[in-house]
C-alpha cells in the first residue's frame, strides 16, 4: 500500500484509497516535503531542526520535531520511521511526483504556496526550485549537437558553490569540507576543481566543458553546524545526490569528525558513479577508474565468481592506466579469497599477493589503500605486528575518508594491544560506510576488536549485524560460532553452524584450531579457549 506525495504545485499527501491526508499544520507538510526531496528520503533530526526551527533553542527545536513526528505517525503509521538520529520514509511506501516533467510543463511551481515562517527553510526551498525546475525545462531544448560537443571535452570541471549562514563557524566548516573534497578529487586527473567566480570568468560551459556543481550549504546553529552537500550534473542538469551531516564547531573537532569524512567519501562516489556518460570524458583514465569501481563492488559480494571477475576488471584497468592502487586491490582480492574460500586459486592469473603488494608500494608509496593493503598482507603473511600498524596508521593519515583503511588499522591496533582504540577505529569504519551497500563488511572488524577486548556480547552483535546482510560471509560467521559457544547460547551455536555449513559443508568447530585454517586473529585471542 503506497501513499502518494505531491510536491509539484500545492503540496498534498494521499492515502492508498485516494483520500487527501494533507496535514493542517504547515510544518508537518514542510517536514514531509523535505524528506520527499532528500536523497534516500532520509534526513537527520539535527538537520530538520536547523531547517524548520532555526530560531528556536535546541531543546525547544527537538521538542517541536518530536511533536510533529508524533502527529505524522498517527496519520501515516509505520510508513514514516525515525530513531534517535534520523527520520525517513519506509522504502516502497511513498510514490513521489518530483521526477515528473509534466508538472513543470504545465507551469506548476514546486511546493506552491508553502510558507512556514522560517528563513532557513525559505532558503532551502528557493534552492530546490532553482535546481528542480530549470533542468526539466532545459531538457526540451537540448539538441544532439550540444551533447556531442560535451563528449569532446578532456576534463570534467567541478564547481564548488558555497553558501553559509550564521556565525563564522559555518564558513570554517564549509571551507574545511571543500579543501578535503578537493584533495580527494585530486586523485583523479579527469576532475578540475574551480570556484563559481572562475567558472563565470572563463565561461567554461560555453566552450563545451563538462561541469558538475557541488553546492555546499552550512548553517551555524548554536554549538553545531549543519552541512548539506548537493551535487548537480551541470548548471542545468539533474541532481545526482544530496547528503547532510551535523558537525561540531572548531577546526580540530572537524578534523576528527567521522561524519565529515563520510560526507567527503559519499560526495566523491556520487561524482564518479552518478555522472552520466556525457558528463565525464571518455579517456583511458576514466575507463580505468570505472573498472576499478566495479571491481570494488564485486569484491564485497565475496563469492568466487565475483572475486574472479573483479580481478579480470582490475587487470584491464591496469592496462589502461598503470597505478599501484590497482595492484594493491589485486593483492587484497587474493587475501579475501583465502579468508572467504580457504583458497586463492580461483583467479585466471596465479600471482603472488606479496609480490603484487610490493610492486604497488614501489609505484604508489603515498596511496592510502596501497599502504592499508600492504599492512594487512604483512600481518597475515609475516606475522609481524608493529610494521603493519605503522603502515595502517600512515594509510589513515593519507585518506581519512576511506572506511577500509580504518578497518585494517583497527585490526593492527587490536593485535598490538591497543584494544580500546582498535574498537573505536572499527566503529569509525562503520560510520564511514553507514547506509552504503558495504556497511556489513565493517561490522566484522568491530566484531574482532570487541572480541579482543572481551566484550563478547557486543562482538556477537556485530557478527550478527554482518551476517544478517551477507549470510554467506564466513569470517564473521566463524566468530559467531565461537562467541555463541563462549556465551552459552546453544541455540545460537546451532543456527550459526547450520549457516556455516551451507558455505563450508565440511566445517567443524575444531578446524579453527588448525594453524592453516583462516582465523589468524581469532587464534591470537583468549576466545579461542572456548572451542579448544
Amino acid at each position: 500500500m503506497q501513499y502518494a506525495l505531491k510536491v509539484w504545485g500545492a503540496f498534498d499527501v494521499r492515502a492508498p484509497d485516494g483520500r487527501s491526508l494533507r496535514p493542517t499544520v504547515r510544518k508537518s507538510c514542510a517536514l514531509l516535503a523535505v524528506l520527499a526531496l532528500s536523497e534516500g528520503n532520509r534526513q537527520s533530526r539535527k538537520w530538520l531542526q536547523a531547517l524548520l526551527w532555526s530560531e528556536s533553542t535546541e531543546a525547544r527545536g527537538a521538542a517541536s520535531l518530536r511533536q510533529e513526528l508524533a502527529r505524522l505517525k498517527r496519520l501515516l503509521g509505520d510508513a514514516l520511521r525515525s530513531d534517535s538520529i534520523d527520520v525517513w520514509f519506509e522504502p516502497g511506501r511513498f510514490e513521489i511526483d518530483h521526477t515528473t516533467p509534466s508538472a513543470v510543463a504545465q507551469h506548476c511551481e514546486l511546493l506552491q504556496g508553502m510558507d512556514v515562517g522560517d528563513e532557513a527553510f525559505e532558503d532551502w526551498l528557493r534552492e530546490q526550485r532553482q535546481v528542480l525546475e530549470r533542468p526539466i525545462k532545459a531538457t526540451v531544448s537540448m539538441d544532439v549537437a550540444s551533447i556531442k560537443q560535451r563528449k569532446g571535452s578532456k576534463k570534467c570541471l567541478v564547481v564548488f558553490d558555497c553558501d553559509t549562514k550564521g556565525s563564522l563557524d559555518a564558513n570554517v566548516a564549509a571551507m574545511y569540507f571543500s579543501e578535503q573534497l578537493f584533495r580527494k578529487l585530486s586523485q583523479f586527473d579527469f576532475f578540475t576543481c574551480i570556484s563559481p567566480e572562475a567558472a563565470a570568468r572563463d565561461v567554461v560551459e560555453a566552450e563545451g566543458q563538462n561541469t558538475a556543481i557541488v553546492r555546499i550549504t552550512a548553517i551555524a546553529n548554536r554549538d553545531e553546524v549543519c552541512l548539506g552537500v548537493q551535487v548537480d550534473n551541470g548548471h542545468l542538469g539533474p541532481r545526482l545526490g544530496y547528503q547532510s551531516v551535523t558537525l561540531p564547531y572548531g577546526m580540530s573537532r572537524l578534523a576528527d569528525s567521522t561524519e565529515l569524512w563520510r560526507l567527503v567519501q559519499q560526495t566523491t562516489d556520487i561524482l564518479i558513479d552518478g555522472l552520466d556518460d556525457e558528463a565525464i570524458p571518455e579517456s583511458a583514465t576514466y575507463q580505468s577508474v570505472m573498472l576499478t569501481q566495479e571491481a570494488r563492488r564485486l569484491t564485497f559480494r565475496l563469492d568466487q565468481a565475483s572475486l574472479a571477475r573483479a580481478d579480470l576488471l582490475l587487470a584491464r584497468a591496469y592496462e589502461l592506466n598503470p597505478r599501484g592502487r590497482i595492484l594493491g586491490w589485486r593483492a587484497y582480492l587474493r587475501n579475501s579469497a583465502f579468508f572467504q574460500h580457504r583458497t586463492s586459486d580461483i583467479f585466471n592469473e596465479r600471482l603472488d599477493s606479496e609480490a603484487l603488494s610490493l610492486e604497488a608500494l614501489h609505484q604508489s608509496p603515498n596511496d592510502a589503500l596501497v599502504q592499508a593493503f600492504s599492512s594487512q598482507l604483512d600481518y597475515v603473511n609475516q606475522g609481524n605486528l608493529m610494521e603493519p600498524m605503522i603502515k595502517a596508521e600512515r594509510a589513515v593519515e593519507l585518506d581519512r575518508s576511506d572506511p577500509l583503511a580504518r578497518a585494517l588499522l583497527s585490526n593492527t591496533l587490536t593485535v598490538n594491544g591497543r584494544l580500546d582504540e582498535g574498537y573505536q577505529v572499527a566503529k569509525q569504519s562503520i560510520v564511514l560506510a553507514r547506509g552504503g551497500m558495504y556497511e556489513f563488511y565493517f561490522h566484522h572488524f568491530a566484531c574482532m576488536a570487541a572480541t579482543a577486548s572481551g566484550n563478547y556480547e557486543t562482538a556477537l552483535h556485530h557478527s550478527r549485524s554482518s551476517v544478517s546482510y551477507a549470510p554467506d560471509f564466513v569470517s564473521p560467521r566463524r566468530y559467531e560460532v565461537a562467541l555463541a559457544t563462549k556465551l552459552g547460547d546453544i541455540a545460537g551455536v546451532e543456527r550459526a553452524l547450520e549457516a556455516m555449513r551451507r558455505t563450508e559443508p565440511d566445517f567443524q568447530v575444531a578446524m579453527m584450531l588448525d594453524p592453516k585454517y583462516p582465523v589468524n586473529t581469532l587464534r591470537r585471542l583468549p576466545l579461542i579457549e572456548a572451542i579448544a
